[in-house]
Protein backbone atom coordinates (compact mmCIF):
# COMPACT_ATOMS: atom_id res chain seq x y z
CA UNK A 1 0.00 0.00 0.00
CA UNK A 2 2.88 2.31 0.61
CA UNK A 3 4.18 1.41 -2.96
CA UNK A 4 0.89 2.38 -4.39
CA UNK A 5 0.65 5.85 -2.19
CA UNK A 6 4.36 7.00 -3.10
CA UNK A 7 3.46 5.93 -7.20
CA UNK A 8 0.23 8.09 -6.98
CA UNK A 9 1.90 10.92 -5.38
CA UNK A 10 5.01 11.00 -7.45
CA UNK A 11 3.72 9.93 -10.92
CA UNK A 12 5.92 11.36 -13.09
CA UNK A 13 8.72 8.80 -11.50
CA UNK A 14 10.72 11.56 -10.29
CA UNK A 15 11.54 8.80 -7.56
CA UNK A 16 12.59 5.42 -7.97
CA UNK A 17 10.34 3.07 -5.49
CA UNK A 18 11.50 -0.70 -4.83
CA UNK A 19 9.14 -3.39 -3.89
CA UNK A 20 11.10 -5.82 -1.59
CA UNK A 21 8.78 -9.00 -0.66
CA UNK A 22 9.93 -12.91 -0.21
CA UNK A 23 7.65 -15.12 -2.54
CA UNK A 24 8.61 -18.12 -0.50
CA UNK A 25 6.23 -16.22 2.43
CA UNK A 26 2.63 -16.86 1.33
CA UNK A 27 -0.06 -14.35 2.50
CA UNK A 28 -2.71 -16.04 4.40
CA UNK A 29 -6.25 -14.47 4.84
CA UNK A 30 -8.48 -14.85 7.80
CA UNK A 31 -11.19 -12.85 6.14
CA UNK A 32 -9.75 -9.41 6.54
CA UNK A 33 -12.24 -6.41 7.52
CA UNK A 34 -11.48 -2.87 6.13
CA UNK A 35 -13.25 0.14 7.32
CA UNK A 36 -14.65 2.83 4.74
CA UNK A 37 -12.11 5.13 4.40
CA UNK A 38 -10.11 2.01 2.59
CA UNK A 39 -12.56 1.51 0.72
CA UNK A 40 -12.28 5.71 -0.84
CA UNK A 41 -8.65 4.83 -0.70
CA UNK A 42 -7.99 1.87 -2.90
CA UNK A 43 -10.46 4.13 -5.55
CA UNK A 44 -7.65 7.04 -5.18
CA UNK A 45 -4.63 4.12 -5.74
CA UNK A 46 -6.75 2.50 -8.20
CA UNK A 47 -8.05 4.92 -10.30
CA UNK A 48 -10.46 2.11 -10.32
CA UNK A 49 -14.77 1.84 -9.72
CA UNK A 50 -15.84 0.91 -6.49
CA UNK A 51 -17.72 -1.82 -8.27
CA UNK A 52 -14.53 -3.01 -9.89
CA UNK A 53 -12.70 -3.05 -7.18
CA UNK A 54 -14.76 -5.06 -4.45
CA UNK A 55 -15.22 -8.03 -7.75
CA UNK A 56 -11.72 -7.69 -8.40
CA UNK A 57 -11.26 -8.30 -4.19
CA UNK A 58 -14.05 -10.64 -4.00
CA UNK A 59 -14.94 -8.15 -1.36
CA UNK A 60 -18.67 -8.45 0.82
CA UNK A 61 -19.43 -5.26 1.63
CA UNK A 62 -20.43 -4.87 5.60
CA UNK A 63 -22.38 -1.75 7.12
CA UNK A 64 -20.81 -1.66 10.15
CA UNK A 65 -19.38 -3.71 12.83
CA UNK A 66 -20.78 -6.00 15.48
CA UNK A 67 -20.07 -6.08 19.20
CA UNK A 68 -20.93 -9.49 21.11
CA UNK A 69 -20.33 -9.85 24.36
CA UNK A 70 -19.24 -6.17 25.35
CA UNK A 71 -20.60 -3.93 28.08
CA UNK A 72 -22.87 -6.33 30.58
CA UNK A 73 -22.66 -9.80 30.37
CA UNK A 74 -24.29 -11.20 26.69
CA UNK A 75 -25.29 -8.00 25.19
CA UNK A 76 -24.59 -6.88 22.18
CA UNK A 77 -24.66 -4.05 19.75
CA UNK A 78 -24.03 -2.73 16.55
CA UNK A 79 -21.58 -0.02 15.15
CA UNK A 80 -22.90 1.11 11.68
CA UNK A 81 -20.77 3.37 9.66
CA UNK A 82 -22.33 6.80 9.10
CA UNK A 83 -22.73 7.89 5.28
CA UNK A 84 -19.11 9.76 4.17
CA UNK A 85 -17.90 9.67 0.66
CA UNK A 86 -19.08 5.84 1.33
CA UNK A 87 -21.00 4.02 3.93
CA UNK A 88 -19.62 0.64 4.08
CA UNK A 89 -16.25 -1.38 4.21
CA UNK A 90 -14.97 -4.77 2.47
CA UNK A 91 -14.61 -8.13 3.85
CA UNK A 92 -11.70 -8.60 1.21
CA UNK A 93 -9.50 -11.61 0.35
CA UNK A 94 -5.32 -9.99 0.80
CA UNK A 95 -3.77 -11.86 -1.40
CA UNK A 96 -6.29 -10.25 -4.13
CA UNK A 97 -5.88 -6.97 -2.33
CA UNK A 98 -2.11 -7.13 -2.80
CA UNK A 99 -2.52 -8.05 -6.59
CA UNK A 100 -4.76 -5.27 -7.21
CA UNK A 101 -2.24 -3.17 -5.62
CA UNK A 102 0.98 -4.28 -7.17
CA UNK A 103 -0.98 -3.86 -10.60
CA UNK A 104 -1.00 0.01 -9.63
CA UNK A 105 2.34 0.54 -8.71
CA UNK A 106 5.35 1.83 -10.21
CA UNK A 107 8.24 -0.11 -8.93
CA UNK A 108 10.80 -2.52 -8.91
CA UNK A 109 10.38 -5.71 -8.07
CA UNK A 110 12.65 -7.57 -5.54
CA UNK A 111 11.83 -11.45 -4.41
CA UNK A 112 14.18 -11.40 -2.05
CA UNK A 113 14.53 -12.36 2.08
CA UNK A 114 15.26 -9.25 3.71
CA UNK A 115 17.54 -10.20 6.67
CA UNK A 116 18.28 -6.64 8.37
CA UNK A 117 17.78 -3.47 8.00
CA UNK A 118 20.42 -0.95 9.55
CA UNK A 119 20.40 2.75 9.97
CA UNK A 120 23.47 4.60 7.44
CA UNK A 121 23.86 8.03 7.32
CA UNK A 122 21.20 9.29 4.66
CA UNK A 123 19.15 6.33 4.89
CA UNK A 124 18.50 2.82 5.41
CA UNK A 125 20.89 -0.20 4.47
CA UNK A 126 19.17 -3.78 3.56
CA UNK A 127 20.11 -6.60 3.97
CA UNK A 128 19.19 -9.55 2.14
CA UNK A 129 20.15 -13.14 1.97
CA UNK A 130 21.86 -14.87 -1.11
CA UNK A 131 22.39 -11.12 -2.80
CA UNK A 132 24.31 -7.90 -1.87
CA UNK A 133 23.11 -5.01 0.28
CA UNK A 134 21.39 -2.25 -1.15
CA UNK A 135 20.79 1.16 0.26
CA UNK A 136 18.09 3.17 0.61
CA UNK A 137 16.66 6.56 1.29
CA UNK A 138 13.41 5.68 3.30
CA UNK A 139 12.20 2.11 4.46
CA UNK A 140 8.73 0.79 5.04
CA UNK A 141 9.42 -1.99 7.19
CA UNK A 142 6.52 -4.08 6.80
CA UNK A 143 8.03 -7.49 7.93
CA UNK A 144 6.15 -7.69 10.91
CA UNK A 145 7.74 -9.27 13.61
CA UNK A 146 9.19 -13.30 13.01
CA UNK A 147 11.43 -13.19 16.13
CA UNK A 148 12.37 -12.17 19.64
CA UNK A 149 12.80 -8.39 19.18
CA UNK A 150 15.87 -6.42 20.59
CA UNK A 151 14.86 -4.19 23.25
CA UNK A 152 17.24 -1.76 22.54
CA UNK A 153 16.13 -1.65 19.19
CA UNK A 154 12.70 -1.48 19.34
CA UNK A 155 9.88 -1.17 22.18
CA UNK A 156 10.10 -3.99 25.23
CA UNK A 157 6.62 -4.35 25.74
CA UNK A 158 5.81 -8.36 26.37
CA UNK A 159 2.72 -9.83 24.32
CA UNK A 160 -0.18 -10.27 26.11
CA UNK A 161 -2.86 -12.58 25.12
CA UNK A 162 -5.94 -11.19 25.58
CA UNK A 163 -9.76 -11.40 24.50
CA UNK A 164 -11.02 -8.19 25.79
CA UNK A 165 -10.38 -4.34 24.60
CA UNK A 166 -12.05 -1.21 25.63
CA UNK A 167 -13.12 1.39 23.68
CA UNK A 168 -13.24 4.94 23.91
CA UNK A 169 -14.06 7.72 22.01
CA UNK A 170 -10.80 10.06 21.07
CA UNK A 171 -10.88 13.83 20.01
CA UNK A 172 -10.86 13.48 16.21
Amino acid sequence: MAAAGATRLHPEGEHEIHHIYDSRIPVIGVGEGSWPSLVQHLQELTELPHETIQQRLKGTRKYGVAFEGWGRRNQDFTHYFTPQQVSYAYHLSADLLANLLRESTRARRIDAKVTGIARVEGGAQVEFEGRPAERYDLVFDARGFPGELDPDRHIDVSFIPTNTAIIRRCPA
